[in-house]
């Protein structure tokens, strides 16, 4: 997907939780770090408990989008600054905690907190799983090449908080993205939120 395509990449850094923090797939602003792939390489024992979590991240964006020239060199100019001024303003609004409740099964939390099953040219690996700390990389091929890596830590089975890092690069441009991640699990019932998708507090 083209981050010219539509203007909800614009809005995508003001959503998305875990499913962001982890989640790299529909490449945007909001990409911050993937949304699934290929089945992990076995599976994670961070001890925490399914169920309605609340979800804190903060993010920071340096470097160029890697958005190829031509597909910008194509947009009439006034388009274009448009464009470029939304896309500031979103990595602006990143650098914002934003605060969301997700619903979390024990299948996702043992796939390594995969959320999703999109994006089949991305592959995650657990690189370390413990009870109290899980370390994750994931690869994704393409016309954007993204690399993540994420380290989370347990101290209890209702407290999670973690720091990912990635990279995507698209040529010569190469846009890097920090996030740090809060969770406090709020309780066994999702209050009919279904898994994979996010509530805004």
């Amino acid at each position: 997907m083209s981050m010219l395509s539509s203007p909800a990449n614009a809005r995508a850094g003001r959503r998305g939780g875990l499913r962001l923090a982890l989640g790299a797939g529909a490449f945007g602003l909001g990409l911050l770090v993937c949304h699934g792939g290929r089945a992990s390489a076995g599976t994670a024992s961070l001890a925490i408990k399914p169920g309605l979590w609340k979800v804190t991240t903060t993010s920071h964006m340096n470097g160029q989008l890697p958005i190829p020239e031509a597909d910008l060199a194509r947009m009439p100019p006034a388009q274009r600054a448009k464009f470029e001024a939304a896309m500031k303003a979103a990595a602006a609004n990143m650098g914002a905690p934003h605060v969301f409740e997700e619903c979390l099964t024990a299948k996702q939390i043992a796939d390594g907190l995969k959320l999703n099953e999109t994006e089949p040219s991305c592959h995650r690996t657990i690189l370390s799983s413990a009870p109290t700390e899980l370390r994750i990389h994931e690869s994704c091929t393409g016309t954007t090449v993204r690399e993540m890596d994420g380290t989370f830590e347990a101290p209890d089975p209702s407290t999670m908080h973690g720091t990912i890092h990635m990279v995507a690069t698209h040529g010569a441009r190469t846009m890097n993205v920090d996030s740090v991640v809060q969770g406090q699990r709020l309780g066994a019932d999702c209050r009919g939120l279904p898994p994979g998708k996010i509530r805004n507090e």
